[in-house]
């Protein structure tokens, strides 16, 4: 089995991404960016007790799709709302619309107490455990539904990847995507273990949202 490609050197890293950018016609600095999307993907879709959810956005077009070709560097996910709260149905035709602009508002809240208290720690954790701590901490917007987690880069910049969730009235339909289908480029050497973890198809993308 391949070196994992994140215990490796940082010159050893930085040599890779250098060749292997050449042979892709892409930037290594994308590339780097390509395997620490991957390691945080795989990270949010193994989280312990994780509410249900699905990656979505240009991110998923590009890298499960194959639907658009340019480099989308943040990931985007929809949490099901219904894993917040269900105390009312905003969809229902009689929910006046003073409680559903509550209810949009509870929901708001609780997704940043969860990304807040939940997330981030278990982010912040599995990054002290790497081997080269990045120079900056995690951190989130006050709405709590931004959270920007950086790495260790190899040409010198602060980089980080951004997570961006919202609510959805589910996270289906979303299909079980193989883990293999996002992994790095295999030039990189990286060997990424193997998981599923749902993803919003294309046509869910513009799918009915919250009020």
């Amino acid at each position: 089995m391949a070196e994992a490609f994140l215990q490796l050197l940082p010159d050893e890293q930085a040599s890779i991404l250098q060749t292997s950018a050449g042979k892709l016609g892409r930037r290594a600095e994308h590339l780097e960016k390509d395997v620490w999307i991957c390691w945080v993907l795989q990270a949010l879709f193994t989280m312990p007790g994780r509410l249900p959810m699905a990656f979505k956005g240009g991110t998923s077009l590009s890298k499960v799709f194959g639907a658009i070709r340019r480099f989308s560097e943040d990931v985007d996910v929809t949490v099901n709302y219904k894993s917040l709260d269900q105390s009312i149905d905003p969809f229902d035709a009689k929910t006046s619309r003073t409680a559903r602009e509550r209810f949009a508002e509870l929901l708001r809240t609780k997704l940043a107490d969860h990304t807040k208290n939940v997330i981030r720690p278990y982010f912040e954790n599995l990054v002290a455990r790497l081997a080269e701590k990045p120079r900056e901490p995690i951190t989130i917007s006050e709405d709590g539904e931004k959270l920007f987690i950086p790495y260790p880069s190899r040409f010198g910049s602060a980089e980080n990847v951004f997570l961006e969730f919202g609510g959805a009235t589910s996270s289906r339909p979303a299909k079980n995507i193989p883990s293999d289908r996002i992994s790095p480029p295999k030039s990189l050497t990286w060997s990424f273990p193997k998981l599923r973890f749902a993803c919003s198809p294309p046509p869910g993308l513009f799918g009915r949202k919250l009020p």
